[in-house]
């Protein structure tokens, strides 16, 4: 679902003079839901902090349903330039499941171990799930994320089941810099 957002992706490259041969680092600044008023059947509580210039996070996950292949995603991406975000690009996602695992590879496989889950599994089975101080290893994320442009991004993430109910909604600020 990508609409004039690939010409302001590619301008936004331009205009920043993003050079794709650098590894970019990341710094996730928070995860929340997209409406705090709004009971999801998937809800999550994350809180971020940096020890020794490596990012870790402890949190909190529930479950009311497992998260499978009848349960699909909308992500929108945006790009923030002074106090606003400019939209980049969406993407849609049939199995939410296997785009965890397909995007962020062992970056997931490394958090679901925290939580006590087998990695890569499908569904992720309902349930309440913990992390404690576990490390956010951004280079074992499986996707280029070399794509993205510098600066803060915006990803918001809506998911629904099969009845088209929203299950889950959040939003994710992250910084993207040169290392």
């Amino acid at each position: 679902m990508i609409r004039n957002g690939v010409f302001i992706y590619v301008l936004l490259f331009i205009i920043l003079k993003v050079d794709a041969q650098s590894q970019p680092s990341l710094m996730i600044n928070s995860l929340k839901q997209c409406d705090s008023n709004v009971s999801y059947p998937v809800e999550a509580s994350v809180d971020f902090y940096i020890k020794d210039k490596k990012q870790f996070a402890n949190g909190n996950a529930t479950l009311k349903i497992p998260v499978g292949n009848d349960i699909r995603s909308n992500c929108t991406v945006e790009h923030r330039i002074g106090k606003r975000y400019f939209y980049l690009f969406s993407f849609v996602e049939k199995d939410v499941c296997k785009a965890i695992h397909k995007y962020l590879g062992e970056f997931s496989y490394e958090i679901e171990r925290s939580a006590g889950l087998v990695p890569g599994l499908c569904p992720i089975p309902q349930g309440r799930y913990h992390v404690h101080d576990v490390l956010l290893n951004f280079d074992r994320i499986t996707m280029s994320l070399e794509a993205f442009p510098y600066g803060d991004l915006r990803f918001t993430t809506v998911v629904i089941d099969k009845t088209n109910r929203v299950v889950a909604c959040f939003i994710v600020t992250v910084k993207n810099s040169e290392a």
